[in-house]
Protein backbone atom coordinates (compact mmCIF):
# COMPACT_ATOMS: atom_id res chain seq x y z
CA UNK A 1 0.00 0.00 0.00
CA UNK A 2 1.28 3.49 -0.88
CA UNK A 3 1.92 6.16 1.72
CA UNK A 4 -0.44 8.99 0.51
CA UNK A 5 1.83 11.93 1.53
CA UNK A 6 4.86 10.26 -0.08
CA UNK A 7 2.85 9.50 -3.21
CA UNK A 8 1.60 13.10 -3.42
CA UNK A 9 5.16 14.37 -2.94
CA UNK A 10 6.33 12.12 -5.78
CA UNK A 11 3.53 13.33 -8.07
CA UNK A 12 4.17 17.00 -7.29
CA UNK A 13 7.97 16.91 -7.56
CA UNK A 14 9.43 17.09 -11.04
CA UNK A 15 12.54 18.20 -12.85
CA UNK A 16 11.80 21.91 -12.98
CA UNK A 17 14.62 22.91 -15.28
CA UNK A 18 12.73 20.96 -17.93
CA UNK A 19 9.26 22.27 -16.96
CA UNK A 20 7.88 25.05 -19.09
CA UNK A 21 5.71 27.80 -17.67
CA UNK A 22 3.44 29.58 -20.14
CA UNK A 23 2.98 33.28 -19.42
CA UNK A 24 0.53 35.72 -21.03
CA UNK A 25 1.35 36.37 -24.67
CA UNK A 26 2.64 32.80 -25.20
CA UNK A 27 5.90 33.59 -23.41
CA UNK A 28 7.16 30.12 -22.54
CA UNK A 29 10.08 29.99 -20.13
CA UNK A 30 11.61 27.51 -17.74
CA UNK A 31 11.23 28.08 -14.02
CA UNK A 32 14.97 28.72 -13.76
CA UNK A 33 14.68 31.44 -16.40
CA UNK A 34 11.77 33.07 -14.56
CA UNK A 35 13.72 33.02 -11.29
CA UNK A 36 16.89 34.10 -13.14
CA UNK A 37 18.88 31.11 -11.87
CA UNK A 38 21.30 28.88 -13.77
CA UNK A 39 19.54 25.88 -15.31
CA UNK A 40 21.36 23.48 -12.99
CA UNK A 41 20.49 25.44 -9.81
CA UNK A 42 17.19 23.61 -9.22
CA UNK A 43 16.91 20.28 -10.95
CA UNK A 44 15.29 18.01 -8.38
CA UNK A 45 12.55 19.86 -6.53
CA UNK A 46 10.19 22.77 -6.62
CA UNK A 47 11.90 25.56 -4.63
CA UNK A 48 10.93 26.43 -1.07
CA UNK A 49 11.07 30.19 -0.65
CA UNK A 50 11.29 32.36 2.45
CA UNK A 51 9.17 35.51 2.17
CA UNK A 52 12.20 37.75 1.61
CA UNK A 53 13.45 35.46 -1.20
CA UNK A 54 9.95 35.37 -2.72
CA UNK A 55 9.93 39.18 -2.54
CA UNK A 56 13.27 39.47 -4.39
CA UNK A 57 12.41 36.96 -7.10
CA UNK A 58 8.68 37.25 -7.76
CA UNK A 59 7.63 40.81 -6.86
CA UNK A 60 8.04 44.09 -8.72
CA UNK A 61 7.48 47.75 -7.80
CA UNK A 62 8.06 47.05 -4.10
CA UNK A 63 7.22 49.59 -1.39
CA UNK A 64 10.35 49.03 0.72
CA UNK A 65 8.89 50.89 3.70
CA UNK A 66 6.15 48.26 3.95
CA UNK A 67 8.08 45.16 2.87
CA UNK A 68 11.45 45.63 4.59
CA UNK A 69 10.16 45.19 8.14
CA UNK A 70 12.46 43.29 10.56
CA UNK A 71 10.07 40.36 11.09
CA UNK A 72 8.88 40.04 7.48
CA UNK A 73 9.87 36.34 7.33
CA UNK A 74 7.76 35.57 10.42
CA UNK A 75 4.68 37.77 10.07
CA UNK A 76 3.22 40.17 7.50
CA UNK A 77 -0.26 41.66 7.02
CA UNK A 78 -1.28 43.52 3.87
CA UNK A 79 -4.39 45.24 2.50
CA UNK A 80 -4.69 43.83 -1.04
CA UNK A 81 -6.22 47.06 -2.38
CA UNK A 82 -2.96 48.95 -1.64
CA UNK A 83 -0.26 49.25 -4.31
CA UNK A 84 2.53 47.92 -2.09
CA UNK A 85 3.89 45.58 -4.78
CA UNK A 86 3.04 43.75 -8.00
CA UNK A 87 3.43 40.02 -8.51
CA UNK A 88 5.26 38.76 -11.60
CA UNK A 89 2.39 36.63 -12.91
CA UNK A 90 2.02 33.81 -13.52
CA UNK A 91 4.04 32.69 -10.50
CA UNK A 92 6.00 29.49 -11.09
CA UNK A 93 5.31 26.51 -8.82
CA UNK A 94 6.96 26.99 -5.43
CA UNK A 95 6.62 26.23 -1.75
CA UNK A 96 6.75 28.78 1.07
CA UNK A 97 8.15 28.68 4.60
CA UNK A 98 5.07 30.48 5.95
CA UNK A 99 1.32 29.88 6.17
CA UNK A 100 -0.77 32.10 3.88
CA UNK A 101 -4.18 33.47 4.86
CA UNK A 102 -6.07 35.38 2.16
CA UNK A 103 -9.52 36.96 2.62
CA UNK A 104 -11.11 38.26 -0.60
CA UNK A 105 -13.84 40.93 -0.23
CA UNK A 106 -14.03 41.96 -3.90
CA UNK A 107 -12.62 40.65 -7.17
CA UNK A 108 -10.84 37.32 -7.54
CA UNK A 109 -7.50 35.56 -7.57
CA UNK A 110 -6.64 32.20 -9.16
CA UNK A 111 -4.37 30.11 -6.94
CA UNK A 112 -3.35 26.52 -6.67
CA UNK A 113 -2.74 24.32 -3.66
CA UNK A 114 -1.04 21.07 -4.55
CA UNK A 115 -2.63 19.79 -7.74
CA UNK A 116 -5.93 21.67 -7.27
CA UNK A 117 -6.68 25.14 -8.68
CA UNK A 118 -9.08 27.55 -6.99
CA UNK A 119 -10.84 30.70 -8.11
CA UNK A 120 -10.90 32.62 -4.83
CA UNK A 121 -13.75 35.16 -4.99
CA UNK A 122 -15.73 37.61 -2.85
CA UNK A 123 -16.27 36.57 0.79
CA UNK A 124 -13.88 33.63 0.50
CA UNK A 125 -10.89 32.70 2.66
CA UNK A 126 -7.93 30.81 1.19
CA UNK A 127 -5.49 29.19 3.62
CA UNK A 128 -2.26 27.62 2.43
CA UNK A 129 -0.07 25.73 4.93
CA UNK A 130 3.72 25.79 5.06
CA UNK A 131 5.40 23.64 2.39
CA UNK A 132 2.38 23.26 0.10
CA UNK A 133 3.13 23.60 -3.63
CA UNK A 134 1.38 26.69 -4.96
CA UNK A 135 1.08 29.06 -7.89
CA UNK A 136 -0.88 32.22 -8.62
CA UNK A 137 -1.96 32.61 -12.23
CA UNK A 138 -4.27 35.64 -12.23
CA UNK A 139 -5.51 38.53 -10.11
CA UNK A 140 -8.48 40.70 -11.06
CA UNK A 141 -8.00 44.46 -11.33
CA UNK A 142 -10.65 45.08 -8.65
CA UNK A 143 -9.09 42.78 -6.03
CA UNK A 144 -9.75 43.82 -2.43
CA UNK A 145 -9.22 41.98 0.80
CA UNK A 146 -6.40 41.07 3.13
CA UNK A 147 -3.29 38.91 2.92
CA UNK A 148 -1.39 37.61 5.92
CA UNK A 149 1.52 35.23 6.22
CA UNK A 150 2.92 33.82 9.43
CA UNK A 151 5.55 31.25 10.30
CA UNK A 152 4.88 28.28 12.55
CA UNK A 153 7.46 29.64 14.99
CA UNK A 154 5.62 32.99 15.13
CA UNK A 155 2.53 31.19 16.44
CA UNK A 156 4.49 28.83 18.72
CA UNK A 157 6.56 31.63 20.33
CA UNK A 158 3.59 33.87 21.19
CA UNK A 159 2.13 33.43 24.67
Amino acid sequence: MHNPPALLEKLCTFNIDKANITAPGDDTRTLCAILELPDNEMTEKIPTLKPDTFKKLLMADIDHFQLDKPHFNDFYFHDLSKDTYKLKLPLPPHRKTVNDFILITSGSITKSAGIDTYEVTKNTIFILPVGQITTTTSISDNLKGDYCHFSNSFIAERK
